[in-house]
């Protein structure tokens, strides 16, 4: 029988793949946007994006959160969740405070030189919010797969 709680898990999980492959394409749509050439169509879609790897993101906090708090609360699990927890909300700040503003400056119409500069930095951020989810997903696996 499907609970409260798996039914948050499944939510939690679609989000942060939801997440994992938009920002996949994030850095592919960056660098076309940074072209001054480029016209409005991707700055759209890589807007488009932008929110909707805001709101994934979001998402798998709280649903992740909400699974958390459902299945017995901080007692429950062991710190490799509370580290995953942490985590997460460190990628969703990623997400507001780098990855939003960086995509900002590549869409808007400035020098060319500001604009690949934060192409690049959008790019380090999705990098390094993919690392995150990386190390995020092995945690919270780590106590179904033991290494001894």
């Amino acid at each position: 029988m499907l609970t409260i709680k798996n039914l948050f898990v499944l939510f939690h999980v679609v989000t942060a793949a939801g997440w994992f492959g938009i920002a996949i394409l994030l850095g592919r749509i960056a660098r076309a946007a940074a072209v001054s050439s480029s016209g409005d169509a991707v700055r759209e879609i890589g807007a488009k994006a932008v929110s909707l790897t805001g709101i994934f993101a979001v998402l798998t906090f709280l649903f992740g959160l909400a699974a958390f708090l459902i299945g017995g609360g901080f007692g429950a699990y062991g710190p490799e969740y509370h580290t995953s927890l942490l985590f997460m909300l460190v990628l969703v700040g990623i997400q507001f405070f780098v990855i939003r503003p960086a995509w900002g400056t590549v869409a808007a119409d400035g020098d060319e030189e500001t604009r690949q500069a934060a192409r690049k930095r959008l790019a380090m951020s999705v990098g390094a919010g993919h690392l995150i989810w990386l190390f995020v997903l092995v945690l919270m696996l780590a106590r179904y797969y033991p290494v001894m």
